[in-house]
């Protein structure tokens, strides 16, 4: 059994709070910040991909190419 974490729980409180007290939606404001945290997963990720390519000795147009089709295949985006 896994035990709470008093910080994780302290860290959630006070975020919550600070949005109640400015008068935002709490609900939104946390949906809003669980997307921000899968745009910097997808930052990292799209970093780390880009310095493998670049090890690898992708330059240029390939590079953008080959980060557009392994991006495209890892999270189904289609911009056609």
């Amino acid at each position: 059994m896994r035990l709470p974490n008093p910080l994780a729980a302290y860290c959630r409180w006070a975020f919550r709070r600070r949005y109640r007290m400015a008068g935002i939606d709490v609900e939104l404001a946390e949906r809003l910040n669980e997307i921000g945290r899968k745009g910097n997963r997808a930052g990292i990720d799209a970093a780390m991909l880009t310095a493998e390519l670049i090890l690898r000795g992708y330059r240029g147009e390939a590079l953008v190419m080959e980060m557009r089709r392994r991006i495209e295949a890892k999270w189904g985006l289609d911009n056609g």
